[in-house]
């Protein structure tokens, strides 16, 4: 717990890439770790219960957000997907926090993405939030469409721009009844809309079904290595 804290406290974070693919996407999948006094990754498996507890869940996100926006001053062709808490973005202290850090970006580049296990009830007032979100030019996505009854229903609640499946739906698109609910899932989403993001793809087969079916984005370890956002663009310079 000390060292995570202390990790926390000092800013020392891993943050990573993956390049995700799609007609008009030039998105990264972030992914973010926390480094130890002794230079080892600290998983979010391991660190985010414990943050959460403490009530340190708003400060991790925002100094998550604060790195990414000096990445996107930098490497301004890439937009960042970012998974956020959905109870830190109802905060409306984080949300004046972000509305002040993306005061002198000409154009924003995040996308933010969360996916809750509870519905919250009072969908009309966290739409209202995000819509302020959007107006910053904060692009939302859902996350785990396919695993929970919560994504769905949000779907139909909010007003947002993405959709990503659950992971199985990647790990198992060869399998004919996975392929049944995916087909269906993903007509729902793009009828609202949404674009349709799917992970985890592993092999030419898996990219070549979730094409067919008219999915827009897709990523996966096959498709794009996960690297630093630097490698990344010295990648796509070549």
């Amino acid at each position: 717990e000390n060292s995570i804290l202390r990790a926390l406290e000092l800013k020392k974070f891993s943050i990573m890439a993956q390049k995700v693919q799609g007609e008009n996407s030039n998105s990264l999948d972030i992914s973010v770790k926390l480094i130890d006094e002794n230079q080892k990754l600290i998983h979010q498996k391991r660190f985010l219960p414990i943050i959460t507890r403490l009530g340190l869940r708003a400060q991790y996100e925002l100094l998550k957000v604060e790195y990414i926006i000096k990445e996107i001053k930098k490497y301004s062709e890439f937009s960042y997907i970012m998974d956020i808490a959905a109870e830190v973005l109802r905060d409306y202290q984080f949300q004046m926090k972000i509305e002040s850090l993306m005061s002198d970006i000409k154009e924003c580049r995040l996308i933010f993405i969360f996916e809750e296990k509870e519905y919250y009830s009072n969908s009309k007032h966290f739409d209202y939030i995000l819509q302020n979100y959007r107006d910053l030019g904060i692009k939302i996505a859902l996350d785990g469409l396919g695993k929970n009854h919560t994504t769905q229903l949000y779907i139909k609640d909010l007003h947002v721009d993405m959709v990503r499946f659950d992971g199985s739906y990647g790990k198992k698109i060869e399998d004919k009844r996975y392929q049944n609910m995916l087909e269906g899932l993903n007509l729902m989403a793009q009828k609202m809309g949404l674009r349709t993001w799917i992970r985890l793809i592993k092999d030419e087969s898996s990219a070549t079904i979730a094409k067919e079916m008219g999915i827009d984005m897709m990523s996966g370890n096959y498709l794009a290595k996960i690297a630093s956002i630097e490698t990344i663009a010295k990648k796509e310079e070549i």
